[in-house]
């Protein structure tokens, strides 16, 4: 079997569609924080304005104190929602690039069978030994990625568990307390 100029364009517009492919992912990835960066801080303008309002009308010093005090609580949980949604955009884009080199592998993995396969056909006698032993080494190498990628999806999914606890703990943290039972506000 000769590989032609037709394999050799082939190849490349397969890696030039894939590097387009990785491209697009990081772009759309990107995009997702640029839009949540942007919404962050638009909506943290119109509550600084807002805060900076009731401060202006605020006559007595408790005032100022309790609206200082109310503010906290809420940045505390913006925060760490904040957080997690920057967490779950970056997650998501990492799942989109894992699958996209699933693709790619199982793309990789097709096109090594048939030209194997193609070789085969064509190889002098003999050369079926070969032939069988690249076999035997493409499915090993395919079964440790196999492996590997099972590994790596347990490992990010342990990640992901605590940074979810790590965030409900901190939401619980700031999260204001709870009155006594057995206490009644007077009337």
């Amino acid at each position: 079997m000769s590989l032609t100029l037709d394999h050799f364009v082939s190849a490349q517009q397969s890696a030039a569609d894939a590097a387009h492919a990785f491209g697009r992912i990081a772009f759309d990835g990107a995009e997702r924080l640029l839009a949540l960066q942007l919404s962050a801080a638009r909506t943290l303008l119109e509550e600084r304005h807002g805060a900076a309002q009731a401060l202006l009308g605020a006559r007595q010093p408790q005032e100022i104190a309790a609206l200082g005090r109310d503010a906290l609580r809420p940045e505390g949980e913006r925060l760490v929602g904040y957080a997690r949604a920057v967490y779950d955009i970056l997650a998501r884009t990492q799942e989109e690039w894992l699958q996209q080199v699933e693709r790619q592998q199982a793309g990789w993995h097709q096109s090594v069978g048939q030209l194997l396969d193609a070789y085969a056909r064509t190889a002098p006698g003999g050369a079926d030994v070969a032939v069988a032993a690249l076999r035997t080494a493409v499915n090993a190498a395919n079964s440790t990625f196999g492996s590997v990628h099972k590994a790596a999806r347990q490992v990010a999914n342990i990640a992901e568990a605590g940074v979810v606890a790590a965030a409900d703990a901190s939401v619980r943290a700031v999260a204001p307390p709870a009155p006594p039972a057995g206490r009644r506000k007077a009337a």
